[in-house]
């Protein structure tokens, strides 16, 4: 543990940022200003030294702000991740460059994060769920600490039925189903173990009909746009090169591209041999010969020395694995930028989108949905018929005529 001043600890922090290789002119702009307003916080209580359960309770009160709208997402995230950092820091005297998934400003006490772990654990959800599962708690759990329930002996339906509402004011509705689905799976643990004695299997028990929407996908045009925008001759370039054709050719999901090792290819076979992160099951996919010289391309030439057994690193140090598929929507929106092509939010034409061009012209190509939907390896055997609403030119075939049809004066 380091010492607790505050301004020694702000500049061990900015020490640590600065070694993992982080440029100072960011340093300065986006995090330093943070610390300061964790420390002008302290300051105004009569602290001038790190103080953990001050900085538990101002990051519930940034948290509280941004769910009332008195505080931009923008400035609230930062100052939570600034006194993350803080607080690790403090304990380790080290800054790690691991990102904690979405749902860190539901910051709940020890106890109940080892109860949600516990509950997690206990579950069969994939990995990618589990996160979903665990922020949707956090948030659940820190709701209730906001009514002041510090356990559940005194927590009732209507605290279920409330966040419920609470939720459905600001989420989707399809978000909104997975809520109730994890928190009554989560209170049937607790029923189980003892732990409540609610029965939560009838709260909000009318469906919650999920909206559909047909999202686009990038087309060939728009993706030779992208890629004339990569520097294939620099070694950042190399990398996202071959992350682009992976996502384009093989419709490869980002979190699978992050994710995916050396010992993965099988260069005699050419093939790709990969446990997906979303289903956690075994897809081989063909190495294409476009894709194995640009993956080629980029380990000879582009990939940093290091001992990481996966196959995308970052550029700069540390020569790490890329943290997470985020990552990946970000390049592929910077590229889109240089090539012109316009963006709204939400407008579904990120880097998954190259996988909804491949099913879609698979469907282009008359092959079966049964095919397409192996091809992509997708579980659900309906999956892969969101492509053929994007398949426009097939869809003018079932159009009807008017032949029949009187068409009288008004």
């Amino acid at each position: 543990m380091i010492p607790s001043g505050m301004d020694m600890l702000i500049a061990r922090v900015v020490d640590e940022l600065r070694a993992g290789g982080m440029q100072e002119q960011n340093i300065l702009r986006n995090h330093y200003k943070y610390y300061t307003v964790v420390k002008r916080h302290l300051l105004r209580l009569g602290l001038s030294d790190y103080n953990e359960e001050a900085l538990f309770i101002f990051a519930k009160e940034t948290a509280g702000k941004y769910a009332r709208g008195e505080m931009s997402r923008l400035n609230a995230q930062a100052i939570l991740k600034a006194i993350e950092r803080l607080d690790e820091v403090h304990a380790t005297g080290k800054l790690s460059w691991s990102f904690k998934r979405k749902g860190s400003r539901y910051r709940v006490s020890d106890s109940l994060e080892e109860l949600i772990s516990a509950f997690a654990a206990a579950t069969t959800y994939t990995n990618n769920t589990k996160g979903d599962v665990i922020w949707v708690l956090r948030k659940y759990l820190f709701f209730l600490e906001g009514r002041g329930h510090e356990d559940f002996s005194r927590v009732r339906e209507k605290d279920l039925a409330d966040f419920l509402v609470y939720c459905s004011q600001h989420m989707k509705r399809g978000s909104l189903s997975n809520v109730r689905t994890y928190v009554r799976a989560f209170h049937r643990y607790l029923l189980e173990h003892d732990l409540s004695s609610i029965d939560a299997s009838a709260i909000g028990s009318a469906p919650i009909v999920r909206g559909k929407k047909v999202f686009p996908c990038t087309t060939l045009e728009e993706l030779a746009l992208i890629l004339r925008q990569v520097n294939r001759a620099a070694p950042l370039g190399k990398r996202n090169y071959a992350i682009i054709l992976l996502g384009a050719f093989c419709g490869m999901r980002a979190a699978d591209i992050v994710n995916l090792k050396l010992t993965d290819i099988d260069w005699v076979r050419g093939e790709i041999r990969m446990a997906q992160q979303k289903t956690q099951e075994f897809l081989t996919l063909p190495l294409m010969q476009a894709v194995g010289e640009a993956i080629k391309d980029y380990i000879l030439y582009g990939r940093p020395e290091t001992d990481s057994e996966y196959l995308f690193i970052r550029i700069t140090s540390p020569h790490v694995k890329l943290t997470n598929g985020i990552a990946i929507m970000h390049l592929f929106n910077d590229y889109q930028k240089k090539a012109g092509i316009a963006r709204t939010p939400h407008d579904g034409k990120g880097f998954h989108s190259l996988r909804r061009a491949m099913g879609t012209n698979l469907v282009y190509a008359k092959l079966p949905l049964e095919a397409v939907t192996q091809v992509l390896n997708q579980r659900d055997p309906n999956a892969a018929k969101q492509y053929i609403h994007l398949d426009s030119e097939h869809l003018k075939e079932c159009a009807l005529d008017l032949n029949g049809i009187e068409v009288t004066a008004p």
